[in-house]
């Protein structure tokens, strides 16, 4: 009898230890878990891509990387920075995890690494007049020649959309300094032709409450993926998983709707 209830208190006691060594893991591992700081992306603030309201950092481009984080069980801080060089460097020195929504330049690969999958198409069209959708169509540059086409000075057209101005194919063209100011033109019928990126001009334009006086000719001139690139110096605690969960979650949204749903959500 006197060996049963020893051999009780020892089951007793060791129970008890097991349950406090439980629970001290348990806690342990909270508190880890508490310290891991954010995961940090930025972008360069392009409404609707990335823009600032009451004090938090929204857009297209967040809500997206938001889905994925989240799914993944990392905590997102989505920033800005004003300015690519500035960006690139923070990407350099480790102060940021992820550059958000890059076309791919093989200089990028320096420092970060390019995931496989694109969580966004831009694509680049040529906005008329909804009253001119019968008379306007564009397969071919020449086909625009009979028309007035507004420029931006500096912007990122491309080669052969260039090359026919320069070979005057393309001759009827006005240029200006500032990207606004053609919204306004093709609006009052100043121009009749603006070419421009669809998510941004589309957008814009539903902005100014004018969607139903603008269109856009279906076949772009002008298409890229854009990608998260994750930064190489980065020294989150999980960033090597991330890397490798990002791909597999982002087709998962993408075939649940959910990245569609972004889009529709800003009226695109």
């Amino acid at each position: 009898m006197a060996y049963a209830i020893k051999k009780f208190k020892r089951s007793t006691s060791a129970l008890i230890h097991f349950i406090v060594f439980t629970v001290f893991v348990v806690n342990w591992q909270s508190g880890y878990a508490e310290q891991v700081r954010p995961f940090i992306s930025s972008g360069i603030p392009d409404d609707p891509i990335s823009f600032e309201q009451n004090g938090t950092i929204k857009g297209i481009e967040v809500e997206i990387l938001d889905l994925v984080l989240d799914a993944l069980g990392v905590t997102h801080k989505a920033i800005q920075t004003h300015s690519s060089p500035r960006e690139q460097m923070d990407c350099k020195n480790g102060v940021i995890d992820m550059i958000r929504t890059e076309s791919f330049k093989k200089t990028r690969t320096q420092f970060a690494y390019y995931p496989n999958e694109s969580h966004m198409n831009v694509s680049w069209n040529f906005f008329i007049r909804t009253e001119n959708i019968e008379d306007i169509k564009f397969n071919e540059f020449s086909d625009l020649s009979a028309y007035t086409i507004g420029v931006t000075e500096g912007y990122a057209y491309t080669a052969p959309f260039l090359k026919a101005i320069d070979t005057g194919l393309l001759s009827n063209i006005e240029y200006v300094v500032k990207n606004d100011l053609n919204y306004e033109k093709l609006i009052k019928g100043r121009i009749d032709v603006f070419p421009a990126p669809r998510i941004f001009a589309e957008y814009r334009f539903k902005k100014m409450n004018v969607g139903n006086l603008i269109t856009y000719l279906p076949r772009p001139f002008k298409e890229k993926p854009y990608y998260n690139i994750f930064c190489k110096k980065s020294d989150h605690p999980k960033m090597d998983f991330i890397m490798e969960n990002y791909d597999q979650k982002l087709i998962m949204l993408k075939k649940q709707g959910l990245i569609d749903k972004v889009l529709k959500s800003y009226g695109l």
